[in-house]
């Protein structure tokens, strides 16, 4: 497959993935403990949700979620 479609068809297949994320789960109810950041507890949401949606799929592979704990650091 040529290189530009092929990486129209990832971007595609992306947008579909993030969609379905936001569609499956217009709110949010994530609680926030005490020191935590809002935009760390749902970014982590977004990417579980993302590795859970890939699986099985023969265009991403190998996705994990990265390491629970302060990384920031």
């Amino acid at each position: 497959m040529e290189v530009k479609k092929y990486e129209s068809h990832l971007i595609g297949e992306l947008e579909k993935i993030v969609e379905s994320i936001i569609n499956d789960s217009p709110k949010l109810d994530i609680p926030v403990k005490k020191g935590e950041r809002v935009g760390d507890a749902i970014s982590k949401f977004f990417e579980n949700s993302f590795v859970e949606k890939i699986k099985g799929r023969k265009d991403f592979s190998s996705a994990e979620a990265s390491p629970v704990g302060k990384t920031k650091n």
